[in-house]
């Protein structure tokens, strides 16, 4: 798994639209650092948006995949370093709420709704009830509770 990610400003910022939609997770016993780190989420599909640190104050760490204007994908953010961290692969910690939602975004697309609405819906439970959250939002649950978990309530 990789991202790629800017560093901006905060009053750089803007939201298109959307804000509304953001659901913030704050941690810091699993940040190695030992900054706090707050985690901003697309409510709707699962995506992190982007992430604040008290390591970085005033500024926001963002996924370039998030940014509407694709002509600074090939000029201003295109990666220029490579950092790669090996306490992820084989770990089992990776939140896979977006690869979840994707697969009801696809159903959708697909005009299975029913289906996608019980996807979306068992999603929503897991999410609602917090128990069952990857370390990124705060929790303690591996990758394949999580799945199991959303499996269990559809």
């Amino acid at each position: 798994m990789f991202a790629s990610n800017f560093i901006v400003k905060d009053s750089a910022l803007k939201h298109i639209k959307g804000q509304d939609k953001l659901t913030e997770y704050s941690q810091s016993k699993t940040v190695a650092s030992g900054n706090n780190m707050t985690n901003y989420f697309c409510s709707v599909c699962g995506t992190l948006m982007y992430r604040r640190s008290s390591g970085f104050p005033g500024m926001s760490i963002t996924r370039i995949g998030t940014v509407d204007d694709l002509k600074l994908h090939e000029t201003k953010l295109k990666p220029k370093l490579e950092v790669f961290t090996k306490d992820r692969p084989g770990k089992g910690i990776s939140n896979p709420i977006a690869t979840l939602r994707s697969v009801a975004l696809m159903l959708d697309f697909l005009n299975e709704e029913e289906a996608a609405a019980r996807i979306y819906k068992a999603v929503d439970g897991n999410l609602a009830e917090g128990k069952l959250l990857t370390p990124d939002m705060g929790g303690k649950a591996r990758t394949d509770e999580v799945v199991e978990d959303v499996i269990r309530r559809l």
